[in-house]
């Protein structure tokens, strides 16, 4: 980051201008000393260049370019026009025209003049001395902000314009194409390039910046890097005050600005795409004497809090001895958004001699917050000095996944970390305190509390991924430009890094004292995260003390248990070191605390469980796993006076029976595991897990016996096995068969079976009642009664969907006694097409009223209905069209299915004349009525469709009432869909209007057919 203070040359002069006084020295200094162009020798102004290379293509390569020199060079108009350009030169920097004039010759010249094809559209030579003045003045003066067209191809000189498209820059010179018909540019680009020959045409005007000089603005939550490459991230959301303003092309940004913050840093080159309107103001902090109180609020963001916790350590960057004073509160900090070790998001500098001191204050960490100590210099004190950091309460918005929260330091000299808790910020494989080669420091009576939440059910440690399960709350390191111990992160913020990491430097002298490492627990107890420890893994350290800690279910916390000798321990440091001190700590539960659960078994009460006992450390020579297994790890189990070892199986599987003689009534027992290997660095520590207490179930016996009639209770959720019972309340069945099962408030499970034919497996005694049940009235229909299924049913019995038959018609073919939701029946029903559904409710069926009263209806003519009916209630149901309109069209279109188009091998059903259909096989020609404009009937031959069956007819039937015809550009029979008419009388006048048939009388035909015969009961919503 880049601070007020820094007086670096570079830093603070413009780009364009270091670009502009190299250049000029480029050019002026070659002139001054003679050599180079001859110094009597005039200048060529730009419009000179172009017009002697017009003179020297006219002239057929006779003219040299000492000619052309000479001949414009004694022009007053064009030398007064001339004038020098950015880079400090006056020819022409992208062509070699102007070059000595005993050195030239009209072979040069040709070399470097664009191609006539390039040149500009005036052709005609011009050997005039001086250029003809156009009639209207330039649209740009000098001086004015102009950006290069996005449609430019190139200069008047030929030269390239493309690269430059959309490029913003400065005009410093104008004059007048040769033959007076217009103007051309001199522009320069602040980064130093330049064109010297921009036709007007290819030049526009530029926008005014958005943000003003002395305006506040907010670094946006989006932005990434300054036009530099310099990192925006760690500003965002900063609000700071714009100091100065300058074009740039590039991105979507034409200025740039530099912004000055209250905290001291600064970002010199913020693309306008970066800024927004400042959406907060910065609270001005309270300073009485060495307090320095941060205003933070509660409702500011994680960012903006930051902005002014770094404000106050830049303050206190200037004034040693700050106590930084943190409100009473809760205060989001960091980053928003998901961990990223690879973004400086959530940033913050730390500074020497600085105390942060919390008044009983909460930082809620949002996404992630890294605080960062620099090296200074190359020894290991060089860096964040006489720190203390107390009362702290760092804790993670997110209480059930984490968040990330970080301390690192890169070299430093006595820090005092004291009197913190660190809850639910210690994610996984991450650290709270990541200390390179800190020297002379203590950390003192903090607690660190959960560790990584998401490992907490790993039933099995694998070592390729051993860092995630022994990363440290403090881990200690050497720092160093290897960029592992710091993960290559303070290369990222730090320039300097390498210079001052090129030695390494061990964290020495450094004691760990009377912390807590806890795990995080719920309301009722119950582990959510273990905890974790503390030490080194990666390089050497020096004097370390560690004593009076204490370890509280630790993730890792057996390690010499399992592979002696390295990390997978709460206190775990590289063997061999004399200069350690471990003493005095304290591990209780310690990990893992053996997993059981206890069931009935044949009316015996087996315990079931597993624990982990070996540690995956390599691959045998063949290939496979190579497993470090604990020979004296076991498990004891016990309950009141009695006792039990049990030892697990290679894999940490266990199993025993609970002894009789332990007496039926027994609640519960207790487990935990332990091991007789010490550790040697740690040797007086205590090593065995937690107790786990288990519930026993209680023998007793089955409620309900094999035969017995029983009911789904009310408020019965799920089988033992997770299905759902809910759709099952109240369900009678038999039972069929039963066994024990430890699960909830039952000891039984049962299989019961309904008279459908449904079963339920796993049923647990508590969702059971004994029933009598039995149905109290007669079924509503009987077996050969018309019905049909109601437009509102939902599904079977048995859960299969109904909704596709609604408002079928069929007859019932058999009739069951079933209590289910209203109905105390269900009932098989069998449609003219076959299908069958074989177990509808009764509250879903009602007689059909089909055909009901009409007279004069053949048996045959019956069946034929029959046969059609469900084929049209389901084309309608779908395609938003009324059954009833379908199937008195189709009576009276086919006479009841018996006219020659509607017989197989035809199956017209609705007189639809040949067309390009996708559902037709054919044609055939038939004679038809029709009638004309004055209503009297006619008959013709016409073509018709032939379908391969009656399903198809209707398919091109509703193709035709949905689409419309083939080849017209708008559905004609729109208006007839159900939604659209309101009603079946509607449609029928619709469908006449729209042209169906001729026949005057068809819509009231229709309606005759639908109320004699009572096809309308087939609409049904």
């Amino acid at each position: 980051m880049r601070l007020k203070e820094e007086t670096s040359l570079f830093k603070s002069v413009p780009r364009y201008l270091i670009s502009f006084v190299f250049f000029f020295l480029l050019i002026l200094v070659p002139t001054i000393f003679g050599f180079g162009a001859s110094a009597d020798t005039n200048v060529i102004p730009n419009t000179s260049v172009t017009q002697s290379v017009k003179q020297d293509n006219q002239a057929d390569n006779t003219a040299t370019s000492s000619d052309a020199t000479n001949s414009t060079s004694t022009s007053p108009e064009t030398a007064a026009t001339s004038q020098p350009n950015v880079l400090g030169n006056t020819a022409d920097a992208n062509s070699s025209a102007a070059s000595s004039s005993d050195s030239s010759d009209s072979s040069s010249t040709q070399q470097n003049a664009p191609q006539p094809g390039n040149l500009p559209s005036d052709n005609t030579a011009n050997n005039s001395d001086t250029n003809e003045t156009p009639a209207i003045p330039s649209k740009f003066k000098v001086g004015d902000i102009v950006q290069i067209s996005a449609s430019a191809v190139s200069e008047s000189n030929g030269y390239n314009l493309i690269p430059h498209r959309n490029w913003v820059g400065k005009v410093l010179s104008i004059s007048t194409v040769s033959n007076g018909s217009g103007y051309e540019y001199m522009v320069s680009f602040y980064d130093g390039e330049h064109n010297d020959h921009v036709l007007e045409q290819d030049l526009s005007g530029y926008s005014d910046p958005v943000f003003s000089v002395g305006e506040k603005v907010e670094i946006g939550s989006y932005a990434q890097n300054e036009s530099n490459g310099y990192d925006l991230v760690p500003h965002r959301g900063w609000v700071g005050i714009i100091i100065s303003q300058q074009p740039f092309s590039g991105s979507h940004s034409f200025w740039e600005y530099k912004i000055n913050f209250q905290n001291g840093y600064e970002n010199d080159y913020v693309l306008e795409q970066d800024l927004v309107p400042a959406s907060w103001e910065p609270a001005a902090p309270t300073i009485s004497g060495n307090d320095y109180h941060v205003n933070m609020s509660q409702t500011n963001s994680g960012s903006q809090n930051d902005q002014l916790l770094q404000t106050a350590l830049y303050y206190a960057s200037q004034h040693p001895g700050t106590n930084i004073q943190l409100p009473q509160g809760n205060y989001s900090m960091g980053a928003a958004g998901p961990q990223n070790l690879s973004s400086t998001a959530g940033n913050i500098i730390l500074s020497s001699n600085t105390t942060i001191n919390g008044n009983q204050t909460n930082l809620i960490v949002d996404g992630q917050s890294i605080w960062v100590g620099l090296a200074t210099g190359l020894r290991a004190i060089d860096g964040v000095s006489n720190f203390t950091m107390s009362n702290l309460n760092v804790k993670a918005k997110d209480l059930v996944n984490g968040n990330f929260f970080i301390v690192m330091a890169d070299h430093g000299n006595n820090w005092q970390v004291h009197d913190n808790s660190f809850t639910m910020v210690n994610t996984e494989g991450e650290h709270i305190f990541d200390l390179g080669g800190i020297q002379n420091s203590t950390f003192s009576n903090n607690k660190f509390i959960g560790y990584a939440p998401n490992l907490k059910k790993v039933a099995r440690l694998d070592m390729n991924d051993g860092h995630d399960y022994y990363a440290e709350a403090i881990q200690l390191d050497a720092s160093s430009n290897n960029h592992v111990w710091d993960a290559d992160y303070i290369s990222k913020i730090d320039s300097d890094s390498a210079e001052h990491n090129a030695q390494t430097q061990e964290s020495n002298n450094v004691t760990i004292s009377n912390n807590q490492f806890l795990p995080y627990l719920d309301d009722h107890g119950n582990v959510l995260a273990y905890s974790t420890g503390v030490g080194q893994h990666s390089t050497p350290v020096g004097n370390i003390t560690v004593t009076g800690n204490l370890f509280v279910n630790p993730l890792v916390d057996w390690v010499e248990t399992v592979w002696p000798g390295h990390h997978l321990a709460p206190i775990h440091f590289w063997s061999g070191y004399n200069s350690l001190n471990i003493s005095n700590n304290t591990v209780i539960g310690v990990f893992p605390i053996p997993n059981a659960s206890a069931q009935l078994v044949n009316n015996q009460r087996v315990v079931t469980g597993s624990v982990i006992t070996a540690v995956k450390y390599g691959i045998r020579s063949d290939g496979s796993d190579d497993w470090y297994i604990d020979p004296n790890l076991r498990i004891r189990v016990t309950q009141a006076g009695n006792s039990l070892t049990i030892v697990p199986n290679s894999t940490g599987r266990f199993t025993f029976t609970v002894p009789v003689s332990w007496g039926w009534d027994v609640p519960n027992i207790s487990l935990y595991a332990f091991s007789s290997s010490a550790d040697p660095l740690n040797s007086s520590d205590i090593w065995q897990s937690s107790m786990e207490n288990l519930a026993l179930p209680v023998a007793t016996g089955a409620k309900f016996q094999v035969g017995q009639q029983v009911q789904i209770q009310s408020f019965a959720g799920t089988e033992t096995n997770g299905y759902s019972l809910v759709p099952r309340r109240g369900w009678v069945g038999t039972i069929v068969s039963r066994q024990p099962i430890n699960y909830s408030h039952s000891q039984w499970e049962y299989r019961v079976t309904y008279a459908n034919g449904n079963n339920n497996f796993y049923v647990a005694e508590q969702d059971l009642t004994a029933s009598n049940w039995q149905p109290s009235q007669p079924a509503a229909f009987q077996v050969g009664t018309q019905v049909q299924v109601r437009s509102y049913a939902q599904t079977e019995s048995n859960g299969y969907n109904l909704v596709p038959h609604r408002n079928w018609v069929g007859k019932v073919t058999a009739v069951r006694a079933m209590k289910d939701s209203n109905s105390q029946y269900e009932y098989s029903v069998t449609y003219a097409n076959g299908q069958h559904n074989d177990h509808v409710l009764e509250q879903d069926l009602q007689t059909s009223q089909l055909l009901v009263g009409s007279v004069g209806v053949s048996s045959t003519q019956q069946q034929w209905l029959y046969s059609i009916v469900n084929d049209a209630v389901t084309a309608a149901n779908t395609n938003d069209l009324y059954a009833s309109i379908m199937l008195a069209q189709a009576i009276l279109e086919s006479g009841w299915g018996t006219s020659d188009l509607a017989l197989s091998p035809n199956n017209n059903l609705f007189g639809i004349k040949a067309n390009k259909s996708q559902f037709a096989n054919g044609s055939v020609n038939l004679p038809t009525t029709e009638y004309d404009e004055n209503g009297r009937p006619y008959t013709i031959n016409a073509d018709f469709n032939t379908y391969s069956s009656i399903l198809n007819s209707f398919n091109d039937y509703v193709d035709k009432m949905v689409h419309g015809l083939s080849g017209e550009s708008s559905n004609r029979y729109s208006n007839v869909a159900r939604s659209i008419a309101g009603s079946y009388a509607q449609a029928a006048i619709n469908i006449q209007q729209d042209g169906y048939a001729t026949d005057p009388s068809y819509s009231h035909l229709l309606v005759s057919v639908i109320e004699n015969y009572n096809l309308n009961v087939l609409d049904a919503n």
